[in-house]
């Protein structure tokens, strides 16, 4: 979550080149726990719907 709260911007979720920032950052911390590429990309996946979800409202949730 560190990760992804790192790389939030207000509005990110109607930036691209936001949510690219944190997927890769995301694939980064999952290869650094062992899981194989193409996991990382399926994972990475699951990870932005959630974080989508967690952090739409940020940084008025906050």
């Amino acid at each position: 979550m560190a990760a992804i709260k790192k790389n939030l911007s207000i509005d990110w979720t109607d930036h691209e080149n936001v949510k690219a920032k944190i997927r890769a950052a995301v694939k980064r911390l999952l290869q650094r726990y062992g899981y194989k590429p193409a996991a990382c990309a399926a994972l990475a996946v699951v990870i932005m719907e959630q974080a989508e979800s967690l952090y739409r409202d940020w940084p008025e949730a906050a």
